[in-house]
């Protein structure tokens, strides 16, 4: 799952006939747009050759304070309108900018490239970023050892709101506001960890699909509130496996509910959150 957690691919592959390519996307389609992607291995490497960069996180507190790229500056997208960011006094510094998935991220490189910026590059998310996160939140000492009581009734319980046109929501779960994006057939919930009762959790599927259903992996049809409570579920026992000191257990905190995790089990999450097998 991406999103190594990862539910959607952040870079597509753009080809251009006679263009120069740089990953896979045309370096001269990026310039056209006032700023150049590329790949995170390449940022990586410009984050570890000393140049003086600013790498930019443009998602919101909540969760840069999950978990971002060491050194990284915050400055959500929705903050950025056309006037220069105090975070970003240099037209020319070199601005390496990354989100969740690169949805938010390729925005706000447009954004800043069309204020007169003129050194931009946009790196994808921190959902499939394969090196070093910082990590804010205190991990759970252990699974508990029974499933907690269910707080629900009806999907309606939740009260499942658009936060902006951009996919993001909020929901309610006991006493916690949780939050869940949503793009093209794919739910991110954050904090889904902390979910653990199986009817609960099938509830608030529910809700999901009715204000936005995601699609199987074939086109061909739509996923089920019960096939996306299973892959939440499986994803669950997944985490609570995972070892505290493991890297990727940041990451693993949230279930991303797309096509592509439909069937898999909490064995398949695990040995893709420890690489083992690859």
């Amino acid at each position: 799952m991406r999103r190594s957690f990862a539910a959607a691919v952040c870079a597509g592959i753009l080809l251009c006939t006679g263009c120069q390519q740089t990953g896979s996307v045309s370096v001269e389609s990026s310039r056209a747009a006032g700023f150049t992607q590329i790949t995170q291995e390449e940022a990586k490497s410009i984050m570890d050759s000393g140049e003086d960069v600013v790498i930019l996180d443009v998602r919101r507190q909540d969760e840069f304070d999950q978990s971002h790229i060491p050194g990284a500056v915050l400055l959500p997208n929705e903050e950025i309108s056309d006037t220069m960011p105090a975070q970003l006094p240099d037209t020319s510094q070199k601005i390496l900018i990354y989100c969740r998935s690169g949805n938010r991220s390729k925005q706000a490189a447009q954004k800043l490239a069309d204020m007169g910026y003129t050194n931009v590059y946009e790196f994808g998310g921190i959902i499939t970023w394969p090196y070093d996160v910082v990590s804010q939140l205190t991990e759970p000492a252990t699974a508990p050892a029974t499933e907690p009581p269910a707080l629900l009734s009806s999907p309606a319980e939740i009260c499942l709101t658009a936060a902006d046109q951009l996919g993001n929501y909020t929901f309610t779960y006991g006493e916690r506001l949780f939050y869940a994006l949503y793009e093209p057939d794919n739910w991110h919930i954050t904090d889904s960890y902390l979910i653990e009762n199986e009817q609960d959790i099938l509830m608030i599927c529910r809700a999901l699909t009715e204000e936005n259903p995601v699609h199987t992996a074939d086109l061909s049809g739509w996923r089920t509130p019960e096939d996306m409570a299973s892959e939440w579920r499986s994803h669950n026992l997944a985490y609570s496996l995972l070892p505290a000191d493991s890297p990727s257990k940041g990451h693993a905190k949230d279930v991303d509910l797309d096509a592509k995790d439909s069937g898999k089990t909490s064995l398949d999450f695990l040995l893709e959150r420890t690489g083992i097998g690859r």
